[in-house]
């Protein structure tokens, strides 16, 4: 809502009429408001703590490590926090195998990392079915992005980013390709190709840059194959 002043202020008109202010959130809304089909049940955070809660008590005797700390206060919201963090960077539970035989040498984490496989497994498998949480949300919208009608001669800015997660990128890839422009704004130096080491602070952000200009490259592909006349 403060973009959304700031640009009513900065309007020679002071209204906007054309102009769209969206998370991603909200867009997903938007398009699954002229496309239907969306049944799930949205899920917050509060709701994501009470499955796991109601889910890892009755697996406590199959969590040995977890199932004795379930009762000390946050806990529970601290493994919904690794959950989500898995979910946005696109690790599925079967991903997890890979994790737990890479600590093999670690044994006080490789439990961990079983037991929150396990419950992973089940999170996943209880809401799938009726609920929509804000991670799977990406992916949903990727897929139906080519059916709305919203994005014909748009241009895009996408500002307020320091990266994006790997099921956000897909989502990103997407949208440049349906749309006429897009535009990413990203507080980085003057030279990002020399922000090459990880403790740099705008690492991050130059991964990102490079990442999105590979993403236009492969944007333009798509396009030229799309619309032979075309020249992006």
């Amino acid at each position: 809502m403060q973009i959304q002043k700031q640009t009513v202020q900065m309007h020679p008109g002071h209204a906007i009429l054309n102009i769209d202010v969206l998370s991603f959130s909200r867009l997903y809304h938007r398009v699954m408001e002229e496309l239907g089909g969306d049944v799930l049940t949205p899920l917050d955070d509060t709701g994501k703590n009470l499955i796991l809660r109601k889910l890892a008590g009755s697996m406590k005797e199959e969590l040995p490590v977890l199932g004795k700390l379930l009762n000390r206060y946050g806990y529970v919201s601290e493994i919904k926090g690794i959950i989500s963090e898995l979910q946005q960077y696109g690790v599925a539970p079967d991903d997890m195998e890979t994790l737990i035989l890479g600590s093999a040498n670690r044994r006080g984490l490789q439990a961990r990392l079983e037991d929150v496989e396990k419950l992973y497994r089940a999170y996943v498998d209880y809401q799938k079915e009726s609920y929509r949480t804000s991670e799977s949300m990406y992916p949903i919208l990727t897929q139906r992005l080519r059916e709305s009608k919203l994005f014909k001669d748009t241009i895009l800015f996408l500002d307020g980013f320091t990266g994006f997660t790997p099921v956000q990128m897909p989502l990103v890839q997407e949208l440049m390709v349906l749309s006429k422009e897009m535009y990413v704004a990203m507080t980085i130096d003057e030279e990002p190709q020399k922000v090459i080491q990880e403790q740099q602070l705008f690492y991050i952000t130059a991964e990102c840059i490079r990442d999105l200009e590979k993403m236009a490259e492969q944007a333009r592909f798509e396009l030229s194959h799309q619309f032979p006349g075309l020249h992006p």
